[in-house]
């Protein structure tokens, strides 16, 4: 799990799961720094089964006009879904070397992507000359393709949530 802020995370992620379920929940605080997309993968990979939830969390884009935020943050969901893991950087996203080595892994894996949400701060407040962006997408395995990468295990489902 990436996360930002993982008291605020942590009620979030319980409630992913059932009551017993969450209970017994395990939660593996990382904190990437100035590392390789692959080295975050490797980690990553390490730690995912079949009873595994990722959580990475990142604003996406901040401080710009709302127009231009949802341009910007637009372009940064569509390098998410084509998993491209080498172009993001701290300008599309303060938590990039964390959300690289996300899509690296889930490129390697073999996974999809699904779009689940993408908003920004204005949308909310209703303040729209500053605005902060965020988003949320489902990474699923897909049953009949086996994982990209040799030696990973078999997994089920991989959330990337990126919030504000």
């Amino acid at each position: 799990m990436f996360v930002k802020r993982s008291e605020v995370r942590r009620p979030a992620v319980a409630g992913a799961f059932y009551p017993r379920e969450a209970q017994e929940l395990t939660i593996v605080p990382l904190v990437v720094g100035a590392v390789s997309p692959k080295q975050v993968a490797r980690v990553i990979e390490t730690m995912l089964g079949k009873r595994t939830l990722l959580v990475v969390s990142t604003d996406l884009s901040h401080y710009l006009d709302y127009a231009t935020a949802e341009r910007h943050d637009l372009a940064t969901a569509g390098t998410i879904e084509r998993l491209d893991y080498t172009t993001l950087g701290p300008n599309d996203a303060c938590g990039f070397s964390a959300l690289n080595g996300a899509l690296c892994a889930a490129s390697r894996c073999g996974w999809t992507v699904t779009r689940l949400d993408l908003r920004n701060s204005g949308d909310t407040s209703g303040e729209k000359r500053r605005v902060v962006g965020y988003g949320a997408w489902a990474f699923t395995f897909v049953e009949d393709q086996p994982p990209v990468a040799k030696g990973t295990p078999v997994h089920r489902h991989l959330r990337l949530g990126l919030s504000h």
